[in-house]
Formats: C-alpha cells, sequence, structure tokens
C-alpha cells in the first residue's frame, strides 16, 4: 500500500502535466459487442492536462479516425499481436486498415491495446498521446458516482450512477440509430465535462469509488511512459494479461469477441468450469475446462441492431469467437459432446486456442477441453482473468491433487488480480 502511495505522489504531478502539458484518449467501449478487452470503440475524447488544468480538445466517434492515413502505417507489434490480430485489419499486407478500429481491443492485453491505439490515433490525427483511457458503462456509472448525475436534454433522461450502465447498454437502443449517435456523444461529452469541472474527492476517496470499476475491468489504462505504467500497475488499472512464472503457478482467460456484428452480448452468460489435478511430485497437470455458453437474447420485442445480424442467421443469434488462454496443452476439444477441430496460436506466454461459436436464442452451448502441461514445482495457484461482460463470468475452480484431495476451490466472480491457493485468495502482483 505504501509502495502504491509513494507511485502515485512522486509521478502523479508528471502526468498531470506539472512538467508539460499532456495528452490522453478516453476510448469509450460498448461491452454488449464484447471484445477481449472489453468492448467495440464507439466514442473517445481527447483530454489535454497542463500543470493540473484539464480540457477536452478534440473529441468524436470511432468512423472520425478511420482515415486513409491509416493505411501507410506498419503497427510497431509483437509478431505474435500481428498474427493473431493481422486478419482483423492490424496487418493487411504490412499495413493497418482503417477498420481495424472496430477489433483494436481484440486482445486481452491493455498495453497490447494501449500501444495499438496510440500508434494508429497519432497516425489519424497527428497529434501525440501519453496515455489511453478503456472505459465501458460500468465504469461510465463510476465515473458519474463522482462527477454527479448528466441529463440527456432531447430525450429528457438522466443518467446516475444507478442507472447509466442499464441504459447504455440496452435502454438506448430503444432510439433510432441517429439519435443514438447523438446520446452516446452527449453522455460522454457532459461526463467528461462534469470530471473536468467537479472538485474532485480525496485520492483515497475517489479511489474507493472507482476500484471495484477497475478491478472487473470497467476502467483501464496504458501510459506511454514505462515509469508511469508503473503507477497504472501498482493501482489495478494495467489490466494487463498476467505473466505468471516461477513456482506451480497455473493461469487461465476465456474471451468473447463478438461476430454478428450487434449488440446481443448483454444476454450471453457464461459458466466456466476448471477442474486441475495437479501432481506435485513433477508438477504435472491434467485439467478439464468446461465453457458453458447461455444466450437468453429474444427473437422479438428488441431492435435489430441488438439482437439482429449480418451473417444470416434467425434473429436472436448469438455468434461469437471463443479464445481459451492457457498454460497448458490441449488434447481434446468438443461442442456440444461432437469432437470439432480447432485453431492454434500463441500469446504473451500463452497458449491459445480458437473456435466460433453460434448460439440460438434461448440456446446454450457447452465447449468442453481435456488440457495436460507442466507448472512446476511449489505449492500450486491458480489464476482467472475475467472478460468484462455485461454479466460477468461465474467461475467454479475444483483443484484436487492426484488422491482427490481438496487444494482450492471456488464459485462466484472473480476480480482480474485473484490469486486462488490452498491457503485462500489473494491478489497478484
Amino acid at each position: 500500500v505504501y509502495k502504491r502511495q509513494a507511485l502515485v505522489a512522486e509521478r502523479g504531478p508528471a502526468m498531470l502535466g506539472a512538467d508539460g502539458p499532456r495528452r490522453y484518449l478516453l476510448a469509450f467501449v460498448n461491452s454488449a459487442e464484447s471484445r477481449a478487452t472489453n468492448g467495440v470503440m464507439g466514442n473517445w475524447s481527447e483530454i489535454t492536462i497542463d500543470d493540473g488544468a484539464m480540457k477536452v480538445t478534440a473529441s468524436g466517434r470511432t468512423n472520425d479516425l478511420e482515415r486513409p492515413r491509416l493505411e501507410r502505417l506498419t503497427l510497431d507489434a509483437s509478431d505474435e499481436f500481428l498474427n493473431r490480430y493481422g486478419p482483423l485489419g492490424a496487418d493487411i499486407e504490412g499495413h493497418v486498415v482503417p477498420k481495424f478500429w472496430s477489433n483494436v481491443s481484440a486482445s486481452p492485453d491493455m498495453p497490447s491495446v494501449g500501444s495499438a491505439i496510440t500508434q494508429m490515433y497519432e497516425q489519424a490525427t497527428r497529434r501525440q498521446l501519453d496515455g489511453v483511457f478503456v472505459i465501458d458503462a460500468a465504469g461510465l456509472a463510476s465515473l458519474i458516482d463522482v462527477t454527479g448525475a448528466v441529463r440527456l436534454d432531447d430525450i429528457d433522461v438522466v443518467l446516475t450512477a444507478d442507472n447509466a450502465e442499464e441504459f447504455l447498454v440496452r435502454g438506448q437502443y430503444e432510439f433510432p440509430e441517429a439519435d443514438r449517435e447523438i446520446l452516446l456523444e452527449e453522455a460522454t461529452v457532459k461526463t467528461v465535462a462534469n470530471l473536468l469541472s467537479t472538485e474532485l474527492p480525496r485520492p483515497h476517496e475517489l479511489a474507493a469509488t472507482m476500484s471495484d470499476a477497475a478491478l472487473h475491468g470497467h476502467l483501464s489504462a496504458w501510459a506511454t511512459r514505462p515509469e508511469e505504467q508503473e503507477v497504472f500497475t501498482a493501482v489495478g488499472m494495467d489490466a494487463s494479461l498476467p505473466t505468471v512464472h516461477g513456482g506451480a503457478r497455473d493461469a487461465l482467460a476465456v474471451t468473447s469477441r463478438n461476430t454478428a456484428l450487434n449488440k446481443i452480448d448483454s444476454f450471453l452468460e457464461r459458466t466456466i468450469e476448471y477442474t486441475p489435478v495437479y501432481h506435485s511430485a513433477n508438477g504435472h497437470v491434467d485439467a478439464t475446462l468446461r465453457l458453458t455458453l447461455h444466450n437468453t437474447a429474444p427473437t422479438s420485442g428488441v431492435d435489430d441492431y441488438v439482437i439482429g445480424n449480418r451473417i444470416n442467421e434467425p434473429r436472436g443469434t448469438s455468434a461469437t469467437h471463443v479464445d481459451v488462454f492457457t498454460k497448458l496443452r490441449v488434447t481434446a476439444f468438443r461442442v456440444d459432446g461432437e469432437d470439432l477441430p480447432y485453431a492454434y496460436s500463441e500469446e504473451l506466454g500463452y497458449s491459445v486456442y480458437s473456435h466460433p461459436v453460434k448460439i440460438p436464442s434461448g440456446g446454450t452451448v457447452e465447449l468442453e477441453y481435456e488440457l495436460v502441461g507442466n507448472v512446476g514445482y511449489g505449492d500450486y495457484s491458480f489464476t482467472y482473468r475475467p472478460q468484462p461482460l455485461p454479466t460477468p463470468d461465474v467461475l467454479i475452480l475444483d483443484a484436487r491433487d492426484p488422491d482427490g484431495e481438496p487444494i482450492t476451490g471456488y464459485t462466484g466472480q472473480v476480480e482480474r488480480r485473484t490469486v486462488f491457493t490452498a491457503d485462500g485468495q489473494s491478489a497478484w502482483r
């Protein structure tokens, strides 16, 4: 705690423009159209801070940034990143395509996403950034809790900390698309304006209000300077994919990427059941992973923009690309009991197993993976990295030794920094 406080005290003034202006991008995303970091990017605001004074210096919709000059940009990114996200627009014949803005948050690692956003924004606008914040509806609701309610004048709706998430994820779709764009811009611009004009609580009070949003991935940040990135890491806003090595450290992340070009993921429910057997004598793990995906979307009564799709499937169909990030190796994969092939790639020390899934209205699909591998010697620990979705994951963990004796277990929702051990839960660092 003292180390974190010291980092903030030491480096915070510079991040707030004490040594010259700083420029940050606030990217507002919609988790109802899921991406691994959070959701598809919609609105954005550019914030400039000079000696503590903050102002909005630019704002707009994501399509305002889809400029032809992006086609002259070659992303400075790892081969793994370009291999995984190149086909989505990060690397087409060696260059970015403007439409990659809709998939720029496809990686679960915020530093990778922040770097890509920064490069693309600087190429599109010719303005340098010092960092990026990604915030979704739940994160915006936390901001409103700090800065005060926001009135949307044209529709006479007041957004509060209690109703903002529901309105932004579902309620807004009661209005025509042209009106929605205006409403979203108004909501984000007014919230940012309130943030800039409100006398904020003391740092520890602000942290208490915003910490839940950060620890559940609804508010994340990345800084271009490594020493300032340490601040975001210290306060839990870095949203990096956990780096786990040394000892008997097992890890897992499951992400969904909407492929139907709709906003149906507010109806998606996921249960992640992980049952590893750890052999302390040699570090070997045999595990079964079951992903249960349930689609509660209706087939009528909701705007086509939400439950329709552009892939010629019936209304209410959920189409998603599922990625499993694991330290182990998949030996068998089944969908609803049927053996099927999968795609394999790697990212940041994880093996990634991918498969497209379509779930009809009211339907459930179960994906089952058999895994083996070695996580090293020592006391077994497990980290699950949840994806920030409108409906949080339910994790069921049941880790045992070869004799069937429990090592650690859990059922419920998980914060991003939770590590499970035989002694209980703690935060990873």
